[in-house]
């Protein structure tokens, strides 16, 4: 049994992800049918759509559930899927800053330019490499 979305043009497709059917599988009692499976499948999927995974769907549905069940599991699912809070969507990742790019300056002995934080003398004619001799 695949639970179903009723799309707006009246016609039936299977939800993508954890059918509550299969919560079955984890919980013998939460037996659901079709037409509740049904029911249930937009709310799965909003919760999908907002970046949860099956598995936390599955363990948000089914943890702590009382020892016996009064109602029909598909009600105690509706109600879990309506009023637990979605998660609050990721922050948006931000690039990494650049780091402060030095000005350009004009050395003071051969005007080549260089980056630096203040005007001065170039690497070669600090260490008296340019053209052999010191600026």
């Amino acid at each position: 049994m695949t639970a179903r979305h009723r799309l707006l043009d009246g016609s039936l497709r299977p939800i993508r992800g954890p059918s509550p059917c299969s919560l079955r599988r984890v919980d013998p009692r939460l037996v659901l049918s079709e037409r509740e499976a049904a029911r249930l499948a937009p709310a799965v999927a909003e919760w999908l759509a907002a970046g949860l995974d099956s598995a936390q769907i599955t363990a948000l549905l089914t943890a702590g559930l009382p020892s016996s069940l009064r109602a029909r599991p598909a009600h105690i699912l509706a109600f879990r899927l309506r009023e637990t809070p979605l998660p609050a969507p990721p922050e948006p990742s931000h690039p990494a800053a650049r780091p402060a790019t030095l000005p350009l300056q004009n050395c003071d002995g051969c005007d080549r330019a260089f980056r630096a934080p203040a005007p001065g003398h170039c690497r070669d004619c600090r260490t008296g490499a340019f053209l052999g001799e010191a600026c």
